[in-house]
């Protein structure tokens, strides 16, 4: 996502009237050859939602061609669309002539939430207590390393270099089920003997803020880990949430000092057993099915690392959905929809379907994918007694327990 300069200067934000749209968005328009590829891959069309792609882009075009004083927001383009869609790219993904129409909608998105204050039910909320306690459920920063009360977990000090600073992630740091996850991850990084810390004023990095339009509650969060970041020496950031992962290495460089080395937890697993330093010596007797998250297939190429990570682990029978890798299926939580209330929540009982059909267990590399599947899980019968882990969790799980002498 562009970034809005001097933001607290500005008077316009986001798009509201079509000349607001750049150059090459409005050649994006016209190059549309209405083939409905979007539409057909697009999740919240498959759940019924306002979104349908083509009809967006059409609009867009229309308008290009054929002037108008309608308003563009809520009368060319509908509002509700707006907010259904979950960013997960794959309607970008699927076109011939790769129309970027995520960036579009949160450019419209930008106006609706900075000019107008018009936000999805829960929205609203999740954006206030990131603003005044650093993350979306709004819960107590003290408590946010309560998770690993028992682990005696390596705090990041000032003047003591590290390899690896951890960032662990509002979900893993707050919800009871994601925290099994951070937890894997220190067991991982010990049993590899890696220098790694956490640091104690970690706070939501702002990526669902800044999908909903709210680019503002973006930049403060940004600016203050960019700050409590550079007090500290370590070599990499190591991430095990794509949101997180996508947001400190592609988005922070666009503030001053956010140039750090972010690696995915996926990543470095699979140096870690490629160099010999973790092995994985214990059986999961497990068929598995792997769903990947848009952050990581998508938006940053990497889909081979996870296999290889399952395919290292002993008697682990991986298998394939129909759609995957960079045709993947989301899960429903991107673009803000983890806050609002929504059709598109629906998303993800019809992707847990889907992954049903390859296997029983379902492993992710997200724990917003593990809290949507956990999610239909729970409220759907026909899905019941499937098991949800997260890729970290299955590494965990391979590595012997050292028995005491």
């Amino acid at each position: 996502m562009d970034k809005i300069e001097d933001i607290e200067e500005q008077e316009r934000f986001g798009v509201s009237e079509f000349y607001q749209f750049n150059w090459k968005q409005r050649l994006d328009f016209d190059a549309c050859t209405e083939c409905g590829r979007c539409t057909e891959v697009c999740p919240a069309v498959k759940v019924g939602a306002p979104l349908d792609p083509r009809a967006i882009v059409k609009q867009l075009k229309d308008r290009l061609h054929n002037p108008s004083d309608k308003p563009l927001v809520g009368e060319i383009v509908d509002k509700d669309a707006l907010w259904s869609c979950t960013t997960c790219g794959a309607c970008a993904q699927a076109c011939p002539v790769r129309i970027d129409l995520p960036t579009a909608i949160v450019d419209m998105r930008r106006h609706l939430a900075l000019e107008e204050g018009d936000f999805p039910s829960g929205m609203a909320n999740a954006l206030q207590n990131t603003q005044t306690v650093g993350n979306p459920w709004g819960m107590d920063p003290a408590d946010r390393l309560d998770w690993a009360k028992d682990l005696d977990l390596p705090i990041a000090q000032e003047g003591k270099h590290v390899d690896y600073l951890y960032w662990v992630g509002c979900s893993a740091s707050y919800d009871r089920r994601a925290q099994k996850i951070a937890r894997a991850m220190v067991k991982i990084l010990r049993a590899a003997n890696v220098s790694f810390a956490v640091m104690q004023e970690e706070r939501c990095h702002g990526d669902f803020a800044r999908r909903a339009g709210e680019e503002y509650t973006f930049q403060l969060a940004a600016m203050e880990n960019i700050e409590n970041l550079s007090k500290y020496s370590f070599k990499h950031i190591v991430a095990h949430c794509p949101h997180c992962f996508n947001t400190l290495k592609n988005e922070y460089p666009q503030f001053e000092g956010g140039q750090f080395s972010v690696v995915s937890h996926t990543k470095l697993i699979q140096e870690l057993i490629e160099g010999a330093r973790l092995k994985l010596d214990a059986q999961v007797s497990e068929k598995v099915v792997f769903h990947d998250p848009c952050y990581m297939a998508r938006y940053n190429d990497s889909v081979g690392t996870p296999r290889k990570i399952m395919d290292h682990i002993k008697g682990l029978k991986r298998v394939e959905p129909i759609e995957r890798g960079k045709t993947a299926m989301c899960c429903g939580a991107g673009g803000g929809q983890m806050w609002m209330e929504s059709n598109t929540k629906r998303i993800n009982f019809v992707r847990l379907n889907d992954l049903r059909r390859s296997a029983s267990t379902v492993a992710v590399g997200c724990p917003h994918c593990l809290t949507m599947f956990e999610s239909a899980m729970n409220e759907d019968k026909v899905l019941q007694g499937m098991d949800i882990v997260e890729l970290s969790e299955l590494v965990a799980r391979a590595i012997e327990e050292k028995k005491e002498a």
